[in-house]
Order: C-alpha cells, then sequence, then structure tokens
C-alpha cells in the first residue's frame, strides 16, 4: 500500500499543470482536492515581448524560469528554427521538458533549481546578452544575478500571472478539511491568503503544509503559514518523493 493511501491533498497549481499533479497523486493512492489559485495569461502588452524577439538574433542566451514561459514564447515565435548562435537555459527539469516538447533544445540546467542559481550554469558571462522570459511578477533577484555576472540583460514578461476565481466545490472540500496543502510557487500561496485571510492560516494549523522550494517556503512564512515539508529537489517529482517518505 502506498504511504499516501487515502491521504486528502489540496492541488493548489494553475489548472492546466493541476490536472496532471492530480492524475499522480490518484496513482499513489491519495485523494487529490484541486483548487486552483492562480491562473496564467499573455502579456496585456505584447510590444515588449515582440521587440526581443524581432532581435532574438542579438542575444547570447535565452532564459526560462517556468514552463510556461516556454508556452508564451512558442505561441509569438513562429519561425521554425532559432538564431545559430542563440543558446537556452532553464531553470529546472520541468522547464527543460517543456523545452524538449517544443523541440527546443536545452543547452544549461543549474545544480539548484531557482534564478540565482542560473548564471554560474551558463559559464562566462561577462558581456553576454542575455534575453530572460519569465513572469511579470518574475522575482528581480533572478535579474540581478545575470547582471552581477557581467550579463547585459533583457528581462521581458512573456506571460501574466493572476489570481484564479476559486472554485466553490475546491472550497467546499478544503474547508471540510485536508491532510496536505501543497504550494508550487510564491503566487499560489499569496493567493491562498488572498482568498482566505486569516482563515488560511487556521486551515494550515491543522494540516501539514509542503512547499516545493525555498522561494514558496520563504512566502509561506512570510504570509505567517507553517512549512512541515520542503524537498531537497525542488520539482513536482521531489514534492511527491518527500510526501511519501513523511507519511510513511
Amino acid at each position: 500500500m502506498s504511504p499516501l493511501e487515502g491521504k486528502t491533498v489540496l492541488v493548489t497549481r494553475a489548472r492546466e499543470q493541476a490536472e496532471a499533479l492530480c492524475r499522480r497523486l490518484e496513482a499513489l493512492g491519495a485523494r487529490p482536492v484541486l483548487l486552483p489559485l492562480i491562473d496564467v495569461f499573455p502579456p496585456s502588452d505584447l510590444a515588449a515581448v515582440d521587440r526581443a524577439l524581432a532581435r532574438l538574433e542579438e542575444f547570447d542566451w535565452l532564459v526560462f524560469t517556468s514552463a510556461n514561459g516556454v508556452r508564451f514564447f512558442r505561441e509569438r515565435w513562429k519561425s521554425p528554427s532559432l538564431p545559430e548562435r542563440l543558446r537556452i537555459a532553464a531553470i529546472g527539469p520541468a522547464t527543460a521538458a517543456a523545452l524538449e516538447r517544443e523541440g527546443l533544445p536545452v543547452h544549461a540546467v543549474p545544480r539548484e533549481f531557482r534564478g540565482e542559481s542560473l548564471p554560474e550554469a551558463l559559464g562566462p558571462l561577462a558581456g553576454k546578452r542575455v534575453l530572460l522570459a519569465r513572469a511579470d511578477i518574475g522575482r528581480e533577484e533572478t535579474a540581478a544575478a545575470f547582471a552581477a555576472a557581467g550579463a547585459i540583460v533583457e528581462d521581458v514578461a512573456f506571460y501574466r500571472v493572476g489570481p484564479a476565481t476559486p472554485d466553490p466545490e475546491g472550497l467546499a472540500a478544503l474547508r471540510a478539511g485536508v491532510d496536505v496543502l501543497t504550494f508550487t510557487s510564491p503566487s499560489t500561496v499569496r493567493s491562498f491568503v488572498s482568498i482566505l485571510g486569516e482563515e488560511a492560516r487556521t486551515l494550515a494549523r491543522s494540516s501539514l503544509v509542503a512547499c516545493i522550494g525555498p522561494v514558496t517556503a520563504e512566502a509561506a512564512r512570510e504570509a505567517g503559514l507553517p512549512v512541515h515539508l520542503q524537498p531537497a529537489d525542488y520539482t513536482v517529482d521531489g514534492l511527491l518523493e518527500a510526501l511519501a517518505q513523511r507519511a510513511r
């Protein structure tokens, strides 16, 4: 029997990503409670994106900090090929997998899957031109880390992240009680607290709070939520394995 058998697990990711996580939880015997708290949208103004893409041959590196960035890049980049000099970096394995699904190469992935670790994975960056394709609420530390490494950074919001309208059925299931609250980004934490207010902290005190990595965990603590579990591997696979280990 799986250690997660019968456990109720709240999934707060955007719907298009949440459903895959729910299927994996079900395969482990858990009962997922689907409550998408964020959604992703194209930028309100695509001019900056299109200007950057029109000059893509000028960049040495194209850097993605999420699979969503890959999706929105592909929606705007219609050419079947990329400039010959361009190399591509992904923040982690999920983003790398999204690039591979789109037929795009992956030249670098950092050992630690967070934005500040990206420059080290790319090698010498002095004078290199870097296009950072990220969310409108992406962390400034990532661009700052590239600048500190000597890169010439163009930081462009390829998509927006905003709160989703909470599903009444999912909210009712959450309020009935769950064993685990999962958060896979700081924005899911912020939306959870924004929607539920003080009730969010009450619910967190009676559940195991699992955060995918240190940045998300930091956002949870800043919001007054406890953090009981954070995997060493900042991926969905790492999160599921850590949950299974905790449940044993």
